[in-house]
């Protein structure tokens, strides 16, 4: 007697202020767990979608504990008084139809709303139809993606579609049982010929799990008079794209031939889809390459500057400091003269590391028929104006834009300009409209800065629109001039 007592005392522990999401049984009421019981009978209030199903469910264990609907028509007016009771040191349950809350179901709001209050938040976990139809599908579980339920309306689930298809995992989806049939077909079409699990009315009476390739599958469900309940739709990977295992030695090879034509992005994502490695690793190991190339292009530099400053130091010194300075967009000098592009470029460089070798690390240089394009990013305006004044002192320049910028850049913002500036490389020399060698493309902070000479006004303007066309530009930047 003792034993069942303490036992019985295990179960109806006392609950301390805070909101506790309670999973629920999917189809069968033996699965309720004895702690979402204790919950329920010991909470205040019990927050749920529809309060006729959830009343059935406490009718049958005998919990007269208050309900209140909580759904998406409702939640943006009632979710302050639910965190004004928890405030006031109420203990409130939220509950779902079936399974476990906020999968597919509202609620995240209320939950962050919780979190950003400091308010207990607290889970008892339960049944849930994601797991449990992931559990007899008998596709891989070490890896899966829970895609929710499918959209409505054809395009829009289309287009999700799409982008799930290279997911390399399980996918699970939710679906309407009278959409089904012309989903599986609109999945074989994206997702090719793969394993497909269907399981209907789980853990209830007419439960049923479809195990099928798709084409197979599509051809069973045509065969059936109907089909009704809750489905969920579970989709293998594609064991056409098993990915090899490379040793970090050949992936690191592999970059250092990449990383001289394509962007860091564009290198993560076509490796992990060839290769065991993650995309992030990936990412790091690139950017290293990029940095490398980069520095070894500045020591090659540095060393040739070694040799040539001592000459050019006599033609530098005799130019007056107070020239004018290119800080505005741009500033036109006399033409005249035969330039020579690599010479100013050199000039420059030596210029920089002799007055502070920061501006000469931080700030590059396009030369195009004496016409200098900058761009990098400085600490300070004065590192700014000072590379523009440098340039000014070298008689062979006529003009100078300054686009250097003094904000700091992360590696996310590096990724993305020089995607762009691979994808806008990309169109034009594939696009036989434009002559692509005529061109210097440089992207700072998501903004496309284009040099160079253009054959005539259309061919500026596709190479604009080229720009324009490209997902994260904020900005396209015209310097080219159309030749006479």
């Amino acid at each position: 007697m003792n034993n069942i007592t303490s036992q019985s005392q295990k179960y109806h522990q006392l609950l301390v202020p805070g909101l506790y999401i309670v999973s629920t049984p999917i189809g069968n009421s033996l699965d309720i767990s004895l702690r979402a019981l204790n919950v329920f009978s010991r909470a205040d209030i019990i927050i749920c979608e529809d309060t006729r199903i959830t009343k059935k469910l406490l009718f049958m264990h005998n919990i007269k504990t208050p309900l209140m609907p909580y759904h998406e028509f409702n939640a943006e007016r009632t979710r302050p008084s639910i965190i004004k009771k928890i405030e006031e040191g109420k203990v409130i349950a939220l509950t779902s139809d079936a399974g476990t809350p906020l999968i597919s179901d509202p609620g995240y709001k209320l939950v962050r709303d919780c979190i950003d209050k400091n308010l207990l938040v607290t889970s008892i976990p339960g049944a849930s139809s994601v797991i449990a139809s992931l559990t007899v599908s008998g596709l891989p579980t070490n890896e899966f993606f829970f895609g929710g339920f499918l959209p409505k309306k054809r395009l829009t689930k289309i287009k999700k579609l799409k982008s799930l298809a290279n997911i390399s995992s399980t996918i699970i989806l939710f679906e309407s049982a009278k959409r089904l049939l012309s989903s599986c077909k609109d999945i074989l079409n994206i997702f090719g010929s793969r394993e497909a699990v269907i399981v209907r009315e789980l853990t209830k009476k007419h439960e049923e799990v479809m195990r099928l390739v798709l084409p197979d599958l599509i051809n069973h469900l045509k065969d059936k008079e109907s089909i009704k309940g809750e489905v969920v739709v579970l989709i293998g990977p594609n064991k056409n794209t098993e990915k090899k295992e490379v040793t970090d030695e050949k992936v690191s090879e592999a970059i250092q031939s990449m990383v001289k034509f394509m962007s860091v992005r564009d290198i993560g994502n076509t490796l992990s889809k060839l290769i065991n490695m993650k995309r992030k690793e990936i990412y790091r190991i690139a950017l290293l390459e990029k940095k490398k190339i980069k520095m070894v292009k500045k020591i090659q530099i540095f060393f040739i500057l070694l040799i040539l400053i001592p000459l050019l130091h006599g033609c530098a010194a005799g130019v007056t400091v107070g020239s004018r300075v290119g800080v505005s967009i741009a500033e036109e000098r006399g033409l005249g003269g035969n330039i020579d592009d690599a010479t100013i470029e050199t000039k420059i460089a030596a210029l920089w590391l002799q007055h502070d070798p920061k501006i000469f690390l931080k700030v590059g240089s396009e030369v195009y028929e004496g016409r200098v394009l900058l761009t990098g990013i400085v600490d300070n305006p004065e590192h700014r104006l000072e590379a523009a004044k440098l340039v000014w002192q070298i008689d062979e320049v006529k003009e100078v834009i300054n686009e250097i910028h003094i904000t700091e850049r992360g590696v996310d913002g590096y990724l993305k300009s020089s995607w762009i500036t691979a994808k806008l490389l990309s169109k034009i020399t594939f696009d036989k409209k434009i002559l692509s060698i005529n061109y210097n493309i440089e992207t700072v902070n998501q903004i496309i800065y284009i040099m160079g000479i253009a054959q005539n006004q259309e061919e500026l303007d596709r190479i604009i629109q080229h720009a324009k066309n490209i997902a994260n530009v904020k900005k396209v930047i015209n310097y080219v001039r159309i030749k006479r």
